[in-house]
């Protein structure tokens, strides 16, 4: 199933990628990853024509960077399709952030594994 849905999204092709379903709501899924990602920065949550998007972008002392560091796509559909990628030295540094945030807000998603194009 997750084939099909990858012809129908745009994916990443330079960097590494998560890609798995739910049937969790979209809000609930958007407002507990923004929740989860303030911790430790900012999240900005932005409609799309294809569902929501999460941007984050970490923070330090100096306040947060300017563009985003990991973004994670929720594709509306019969079930939400979540995309997560990451910008500059986090596109090869996912794993991590996806074993944090789908543990709290979509723990069926966990296993899902890192694609590596």
């Amino acid at each position: 199933m997750l084939a099909a849905l990858a012809l129908a999204i745009s994916l990443p092709i330079d960097r590494q990628y998560i890609l798995a379903e739910t049937v969790r709501p979209m809000a609930e899924i958007s407002s507990c990853v923004a929740l989860d990602w303030e911790n430790q920065g900012v999240a900005t949550v932005t409609d799309t024509d294809y569902g929501q998007r999460v941007d984050y972008r970490y923070s330090n002392i100096g306040g947060a960077v300017k563009d985003p560091t990991v973004t994670l796509e929720i594709h509306e559909g019969q079930k939400r399709t979540l995309l997560l990628y990451g910008f500059g030295t986090w596109r090869g540094a996912i794993k991590g952030v996806w074993s944090h945030t789908s543990k709290k807000c979509a723990p069926e998603t966990k296993a899902a594994p890192v694609v590596k194009p």
